[in-house]
């Protein structure tokens, strides 16, 4: 039975998943908001040299690794571990330099480090994979998530992360070719709650009545065709002019920020496109694609799950390693 221990760590989350290959079965699973940043300055706070990094971060994805072991009752001891996201920046576990772009879709020249660990009697052996970059703009992560939605078709493809920082990387003919990054949760999250903004919103996530779609539908339509530095302010003129109440402008910004990210794709209109997220994503760009597939001919996604795209990616990156370390 092939299992992996699957680690996507990002910059404000922790993901650790026990996978098996064959039955494309999570196991067992840990989550916590302790993502690189955090692990950095807590390590920053130790006041230890540099080469104890490493050492810091082993430490805390021990804890992880011993938390799973004890409420799944499976031994983790000997099963790789695969670790992709922010821990190769300049802020994780160890720096590794991008790949730059273009790279191949299934994972064969991105950069690594394999490494064998043995401390305290527990030995894993840890993959550490990095990002990769074009001449403006780098993602680390994402392109794991690329490899792991195993695409071959030869056309003109943009892969959607939706995030705090989501990705958009152009594929074509077997390779990721371009990608730029849009701040738009992050953009989000400050408009709502800590700018002027945040006085004429309020949460609900709910799409279940129709003046929420039209607030988002008109968010996104604004979105495309504005400046977001004058259309944002729309937001507190909606509210005090009474044209919308706090839940529909939540919508409404929302529309705003996802349009003003998309103008980009009405501009391009590649002839395939996939959204790799979570439900709540894919729920929220699944409704804006219907939208632009209505008003600007821009075609319907696909959709794939992030997560399966994390294990997918590493699984298949790692393979390609032992493939050569066994030539």
């Amino acid at each position: 039975m092939k299992r992996i221990l699957s680690c996507d760590w990002g910059t404000s989350s922790f993901r650790l998943y026990l996978f098996d290959i064959d039955s494309k079965e999570i196991i067992a699973e840990q989550s916590t908001p302790n993502g690189i940043l955090r692990t950095f300055e807590l390590w920053k706070r130790m006041e230890e040299p540099e080469d104890s990094r490493f050492d810091f971060y082993w430490r805390v994805l021990m804890s992880h690794l011993k938390k799973m072991e004890e409420e799944s009752n499976v031994s983790l001891q000997e099963i790789p571990i695969l670790v992709s996201g922010m821990a190769s920046s300049s802020i994780g576990m160890m720096e590794l330099p991008y790949k730059n772009l273009p790279f191949s879709l299934d994972g064969s020249d991105l950069n690594y480090r394999l490494l064998h660990v043995d401390r305290t009697g527990w030995f894993q052996q840890l993959l550490l994979i990095s990002g990769a970059r074009s001449q403006s703009n780098a993602m680390r992560g994402e392109e794991t998530q690329l490899v792991g939605c195993e695409y071959k078709a030869p056309e003109r493809t943009a892969f959607i992360f939706p995030g705090t920082h989501s990705k958009h990387v152009l594929v074509e003919n077997g390779m990721a070719i371009d990608c730029n990054t849009y701040m738009t949760g992050e953009f989000f999250y400050l408009l709502s709650e800590k700018s002027v903004l945040s006085a004429s919103v309020h949460v609900n996530d709910s799409f279940e009545k129709e003046n929420h779609i039209e607030a988002f539908e008109l968010g996104l339509g604004r979105g495309i065709e504005s400046n977001i530095l004058e259309s944002s302010f729309e937001v507190r003129m909606n509210e005090i002019l009474h044209k919308k109440n706090k839940e529909e402008n939540y919508h409404f910004l929302s529309g705003l920020l996802i349009g003003s990210e998309l103008k980009e794709i009405v501009d391009l209109h590649p002839e395939k496109i996939f959204v790799v997220g979570d439900d709540v994503q894919s729920r929220l760009y699944g409704k804006a694609f219907k939208w632009l597939n209505k008003y600007h001919g821009i075609p319907l996604p696909a959709f794939k799950s992030a997560v399966q795209a994390v294990l997918n990616g590493q699984w298949r990156i790692y393979e390609q390693i032992s493939r050569k370390g066994a030539e």
